[in-house]
């Protein structure tokens, strides 16, 4: 049977996570509604539970939990707001016809092209391959429109340039896409 010290001190610890948690969320996802907070808190719990559990050593606490409660948060709002999953596009029409609609190939060669992308630009550019516009990412990011706007614009940029060092057919004449009108 564990000691009671060592109980006070998991105790203690499980309210300081939750209390980082909930600081984080805050500061975030201030969109996120009382029991989405709740459920997110949950979510992550679970998932250090598992990690340590696992014998994963996790070098940076703080760290790892802004990383856990940002990607959590985001499946519970994508989830909320009727986004379907990058995986999901090839099977099920939804979103912008970033390709054109013109096959599922096109929608994987777009897909990882956006994986190589850096985190902030990649994760703006899968919201918007998912259909949301930029008002509703910058909102479920907690960011400004401009800050938005600069990401997304950059990150298609990169994914144009990627596609045409590896001899793809870029966009072309499409502002939306990152295109321009020089060819």
């Amino acid at each position: 049977m564990p000691e009671l010290a060592d109980v006070f001190k998991t105790k203690r610890l499980l309210e300081e996570m939750a209390r980082s948690i909930q600081k984080i969320l805050f500061a975030r996802f201030s969109s996120l509604t009382p029991a989405e907070r709740e459920d997110v808190e949950q979510e992550v719990k679970l998932k250090l539970w598992r990690s340590v559990a696992s014998g994963k050593k996790i070098v940076n606490l703080r760290s790892y939990l802004w990383k856990a409660v940002a990607t959590t948060a985001l499946d519970i709002l994508e989830a909320k707001q009727g986004l379907c999953s990058l995986e999901a596009q090839a099977e099920l029409p939804c979103g912008h016809e970033i390709d054109g609609g013109k096959s599922s190939e096109g929608r994987m060669v777009l897909e990882r092209a956006a994986e190589s992308l850096p985190p902030k630009r990649r994760t703006v550019v899968k919201m918007y391959m998912q259909g949301a516009d930029l008002a509703r990412i910058a909102a479920t990011l907690s960011w400004s429109e401009p800050k938005t706007r600069h990401l997304l614009y950059r990150g298609l940029k990169d994914i144009k340039n990627i596609l045409r060092s590896q001899g793809q057919p870029g966009p072309e004449n499409d502002k939306r896409t990152g295109g321009d009108d020089e060819g």
